[in-house]
């Protein structure tokens, strides 16, 4: 065809994203679901990387964090806790445990700080 073609449909990792461009010949991709809770998802296919550095998750999670209170003030923090479920539903070991204490925090900066410290670890370990 003379337009440009978008393939898209379960593109869930790098490796599905490339596969998909090379089987189908398609001028790009398209990501939908794959990217809730997984926004760095665009970083992996960019780079080639099946694992994502730490630092990474925390800066795009802190960043919408931050964005979070600067539209909506503290009540961000309340509102972000839907995010931060989907953003450690990764299997994650210790993922429930934080699950929990955001849900209890309704502070902007303590909340900052548990994030911080979960998206830290130096290793995340899937269960």
């Amino acid at each position: 065809v003379s337009i440009p073609v978008i393939a898209n449909g379960d593109i869930d990792s790098p490796g599905k994203a490339k596969w998909v461009l090379e089987h189908t010949k398609a001028d790009g991709i398209m990501i939908g679901r794959a990217a809730v809770g997984n926004p760095w998802i665009f970083h992996q296919i960019k780079t080639g990387e099946e694992q994502v550095n730490t630092s990474l998750m925390r800066e795009v999670v802190l960043e919408h964090f931050d964005q979070m209170i600067d539209h909506y003030g503290d009540y961000g923090a309340i509102m972000f806790r839907k995010h931060l479920h989907t953003y450690s539903k990764a299997g994650f070991q210790g993922a429930s445990a934080f699950r929990n204490e955001v849900n209890t925090v309704s502070n902007a900066s303590q909340m900052r700080d548990i994030v911080y410290r979960f998206f830290s670890q130096e290793v995340f370990k899937k269960i």
